[in-house]
């Protein structure tokens, strides 16, 4: 990002704000004070907000500012924060220590050598600390010393009223913490309070569940034209990195509006949904079954999230649980970590196929498959027959993928939106394992279909396609080409048809989710997602399922379901974690926001979520709180921006009737 001053708000909050006016601070003798900033969108130190219980699980967002004379220099500052919860038990930071590095993040002072950026998370305070920093000037707006995004323990009503006070202290560990102003080490004093530096603090208070609809990206402009349908495809069935003779743009189908009423559609019997963040919280929306615990790791990346059921420690009836991937490969459940089915592989950014993209659970939760960037699929669980990390990796065709993945676009790039050296490569993005149905699983006793499932589909970020059988075979043939070639897997059918023509986005790195309709049937279709919102669905000419998604009554009819559509937006947005540079002003396809796609969980009604970096959640069809908005039916939903913290949703069949509110009665 460009460094900036602005950007960071607290999620999922109705902000209550302070005026704030330089004038009327107290400056201490060298003129600069620390303030607890909880909204960097808006101008000024706003420092009261609401946190939402709604959510279940929450996350206080902000960002330690200095502010002082305008000019003066700022190099070397170690902060130390108190973070006092009220209530009995008090209300706390989750400890996550391995996840560090993307709770607390650098701000407005860059540093050249990022092992001198250090941090420290506990469930009552936080320390950041940046040695030997770049000189920094003040400026009228202050300093960001550093972001916070302090993921909370368990919320319910019963914290309702209770608060948690954020404020600049001393430190228990080093004396000689502090900010260093001018070259005058601003330190912290015997007494608990710093004698050269005044503070500002902040206060936030747990509040019911919001009421309102599902916030929406007010800082992102919502097209209303109709659901993006891929009229423009390849004509060819098999889009491969080496394939360049296809019209690139993925379309947005303009569906004039009709005067007539929207029809309604039947509603999506989902309870709500979880949204996963990059730091691995798991952030609970509507009312879906409560998911306990919180997951660490060593790689503080998480890529993905799925929906499973795991049995506690010491056995008892199999619960709703999720599983999180870490780009390491490494696959948890959230509530019963010791049911995740074992498996025998991790990566590192050393390993010949890359790190962890995906990651698809078995229908029985008995195994996971996880991609990695280069297109390789391992196997866990007892999909994994063999149990060593030899069988992991599937093989035949499907292992020779990651001799071909990832690649620079080269000369293959778009020249309408390429830059150089944009990022922009063609490598695996997304996933979908067709399974056999769960009567045949418990026929078979689940490890048979696990080991050889009807087959899978990987999408690579240009849109291109590659079909396997259960057992690696290409169905396409072994050179991945359009062509069938004699020797390769026998045909399949609907998406695992060779026929089958898919979207392909010509020297765009831009595709970006992969869904089946149904995981049991490869005849229902699937959709494929871009990272401008354009909704892709396959088969795209024919009848089927997923047809919905062309907003269409009926293929080719004209005749729309819905005359609002969802967000398309081709738009590049900068990344305030990255320090220099400003992605807004890069490629629109690398640095586009949209990341995730999911179909209505009761597998009957039509209906889809989307999610945006920003934690913005759209909906189409039975999924919308009214046909005629893009919001979900379910409020309290987490809201990042600027920053791109979401990863993954996942919407949940079953939920918990709502634990009714305290009245005064």
């Amino acid at each position: 990002m460009l460094l900036s001053k602005r950007g960071l708000g607290l999620l999922f909050v109705k902000m209550s704000f302070i005026p704030f006016m330089l004038c009327a601070l107290a400056f201490s003798a060298y003129g600069a004070t620390i303030a607890i900033d909880l909204d960097l969108v808006t101008p000024g130190i706003q420092n009261t907000a609401d946190l939402s219980v709604g959510t279940g699980q929450g996350v206080i967002t902000g960002a330690a500012v200095l502010l002082g004379t305008v000019g003066d220099s700022v190099t070397t500052n170690i902060v130390n924060v108190n973070a006092v919860g009220s209530g009995a038990p008090p209300v706390a930071i989750i400890d996550e220590t391995a996840n560090q590095a993307t709770v607390l993040t650098i701000g407005d002072v860059p540093n050249a050598n990022p092992a001198n950026v250090t941090t420290q998370l506990k469930s009552n305070r936080f320390r950041f600390s940046n040695i030997s920093a770049t000189p920094t000037l003040i400026d009228a707006d202050g300093l960001v010393l550093f972001h916070f995004a302090l993921p909370m323990l368990q919320l319910d009503q019963k914290a309702v009223g209770d608060t948690i006070n954020l404020s600049y202290v001393s430190s228990e560990i080093d004396a000689l913490a502090g900010v260093v102003i001018n070259n005058i080490a601003n330190t912290f004093g015997d007494n608990g309070v710093d004698p050269f530096l005044t503070e500002q603090g902040a206060v936030v208070t747990i509040v019911g569940a919001v009421e309102e609809p599902t916030a929406t990206p007010t800082n992102t402009e919502v097209v209303e034209v109709p659901t993006a349908t891929p009229t423009e495809v390849v004509q060819e069935p098999t889009p491969t990195p080496t394939n360049t003779e296809v019209e690139p743009t993925p379309t947005n189908t303009e569906v004039a509006p009709t005067p007539t009423e929207t029809e309604i559609p039947p509603v999506c019997a989902d309870a709500g949904y979880y949204v996963l963040t990059s730091f691995g919280q798991h952030i609970r929306v509507g009312n879906p079954l409560l998911v306990s615990g919180n997951v660490s790791s060593v790689n503080p990346v998480f890529a993905d999230m799925e929906v499973g059921m795991s049995t506690p420690d010491g056995g008892g009836f199999p619960t709703l649980d999720l599983a999180v991937l870490n780009q390491s490969g490494v696959v948890t459940f959230i509530e019963n970590p010791n049911s995740t089915p074992a498996q025998q592989f991790i990566f590192d950014a050393s390993s010949p196929c890359g790190l962890a993209v995906d990651v698809v659970m078995s229908q029985d939760s008995n195994a996971f498959w996880v991609l990695t960037e280069g297109g390789a699929i391992y196997r866990a669980g007892d999909a994994n027959v063999g149990g060593t990390s030899a069988t992991a990796q599937l093989g035949n065709d499907a292992a020779n993928l990651c001799n071909m993945l990832p690649i620079p676009f080269g000369a293959m790039r778009d020249p309408s939106i390429g830059q150089p050296n944009d990022g922009a490569t063609i490598r695996a993005v997304g996933l979908a394992v067709v399974q056999q149905n769960l009567a045949e699983m418990i026929s078979k006793g689940g490890a048979s279909v696990n080991a050889v499932p009807t087959g899978f589909v990987v999408l690579d970020s240009q849109g291109g396609s590659y079909l396997f059988d259960g057992i690696g075979v290409s169905i396409r043939g072994a050179d991945f080409g359009g062509v069938y070639v004699p020797g390769g897997a026998a045909n399949g059918t609907g998406v695992l048809d060779r026929t089958t023509i898919y979207p392909f986005f010509q020297g765009r790195d831009i595709a970006r989710d992969i869904e089946l309709r149904t995981a049991t049937s490869a005849a229902n279709g699937l959709v494929i997602y871009d990272g401008w919102g354009g909704i892709h669905p396959v088969p795209v000419d024919i009848e089927s399922p997923v047809r919905f998604l062309r907003n269409e009554t009926a293929v080719g009819s004209g005749v729309p379901i819905s005359t609002v559509g969802m967000p398309y937006l081709v738009t590049a947005f900068d990344d305030p974690t990255s320090v220099g540079v400003d992605e807004g002003l890069g490629a629109l396809d690398v640095n586009s926001i949209f990341a995730d796609i999911e179909f209505c969980s009761d597998g009957i009604s039509e209906g889809v979520y989307t999610l945006d970096r920003f934690g913005g959640v759209f909906a189409f069809g039975s999924t919308r709180n009214t046909p005629d908005s893009t919001a979900p039916r379910f409020s309290g939903s987490p809201y990042f921006f600027p920053f791109q913290y979401a990863i993954d949703m996942e919407p949940v069949l079953t939920g918990v009737t709502p634990e009714p509110t305290p009245s005064d009665d």
